[in-house]
């Protein structure tokens, strides 16, 4: 028999399944790439070349989102054709 604390995890983890199922049916936007950095403010760290190299190499083909805690903090990417989004928010 299983314990109360095992019931509410299989529960959760059917509702996840079904969430993710429903998910499936949801249609993808192409060539739209989204990049999230934690805690670092600016364009920092390896996502910073991810993107230079994107754009480098697909040029304005490609819609990058850059999401942060900081989206004030990234005037360079916003130079590059880069949408800056806050973290958390319903922004798309």
């Amino acid at each position: 028999m299983a314990t109360r604390e095992q019931m509410k995890e299989l529960i959760k983890s059917y509702v996840l399944r079904m969430f993710q199922g429903i998910l499936f049916w949801v249609p993808v936007k192409k060539n739209r790439v989204m990049v999230h950095v934690h805690v670092r403010r600016g364009f920092t760290c390896n996502p910073k070349y991810v993107v230079k190299k994107l754009r480098e190499r697909y040029g304005d083909r490609l819609e990058i989102i850059w999401t942060t805690f900081y989206p004030d903090s990234c005037g360079e990417l916003k130079a590059l054709g880069v949408r800056v989004v806050t973290a958390n928010s319903r922004e798309n």
